[in-house]
């Protein structure tokens, strides 16, 4: 969502926590005096109204996209190629989710009447990163998302020296801070495909056709988990968590086979003769890896 609901400022949340328990006859929480300060922010680092909404996020996330694509031929020989390229931003203040995606694809279509030939090729291909944050605290969009919304308004993103404060929980702005750590994925796949169907001229009724496609799958991950380092309100650190590093490798191939005979012919419109044999092979392989 770029457009959210307006929360409530410190003073307003306080004050109805207030009502409530007194509306069960109970003591309020929050003394008047209190009240006032979080109201006319005149201690703003002891009674702070932090929007967390606008301090962690923005109204859009930038993206772009971009698509080539070309095409041609004649009777005997058909070419489309395509490229395609993506960009997708944060929605949140740093670039700490983003994504980009690149596609490519290719056919080629020949036919050779002369000799009832005809031959089909095809490539596509297209790699994949996407970057996110990773602390101590969590990873990925849905916990940043449930931080800035579960924090509220009295709670202190920073200290008087514009360092992220360490005694607020769950911290947002150590989610999405430049400074944290990163989860990279990366996921790349080429495909490709040749077909051949000959129609002999020389023995009527007699097909021959081919197929064969490979496919190579080459994905990585990157973990680096670390937490910045936040700060009290006079300005002393506290340290995080030791950083770790773990990478994982994903490596697959596959290939595929397949080879017919037919033959299909009527005789003196009465007498039908037809056989057909077919041939075909597959495999693959995988490699992957582990490393921390």
């Amino acid at each position: 969502p770029g457009y959210l609901p307006k929360k409530v400022s410190s003073y307003v949340l306080l004050n109805y926590q207030n009502i409530a328990k007194m509306n069960d006859g109970m003591a309020p929480s929050t003394s008047e005096e209190d009240l006032q300060k979080y109201k006319d922010g005149s201690d703003p680092y002891n009674f702070p109204n932090t929007d967390w909404q606008e301090l962690c996020m923005r109204n859009f996330a930038p993206e772009q996209r971009h698509n080539l694509a070309i095409r041609g031929g004649n009777e005997t020989l058909k070419v489309y190629s395509a490229l395609g390229y993506y960009d997708q931003g944060s929605i949140y203040r740093t670039n700490s989710v983003n994504m980009q995606r690149y596609n490519f694809r290719t056919n080629v279509v020949a036919t050779f009447k002369e000799i009832g030939l005809k031959f089909t090729s095809g490539v596509d291909a297209y790699l994949w990163d996407r970057t996110e944050p990773y602390t101590h605290q969590g990873r990925g969009s849905a916990y940043i998302w449930s931080h800035i919304n579960n924090l509220r308004p009295y709670q202190l993103a920073r200290n008087q020296f514009g360092q992220i404060f360490s005694g607020t929980g769950d911290n947002a702005l150590i989610d999405i801070s430049s400074d944290g750590g990163y989860f990279k994925e990366h996921r790349s796949t080429v495909r490709g495909n040749v077909g051949l169907e000959w129609d002999t001229p020389f023995i009527q009724g007699l097909k021959f056709k081919a197929l064969g496609s490979y496919t190579i799958v080459n994905d990585r991950d990157k973990a680096w988990k670390k937490t910045p380092i936040t700060y009290d309100l006079e300005g002393n650190p506290n340290e995080p968590g030791k950083p770790s590093l773990s990478k994982n490798t994903y490596y697959h191939r596959n290939f595929t086979t397949q080879f017919f005979a037919d033959y299909s012919r009527t005789f003196s419109d009465m007498h039908s003769v037809g056989a057909m044999c077919g041939l075909g092979a597959s495999g693959s392989d995988y490699d992957n890896s582990s490393l921390s």
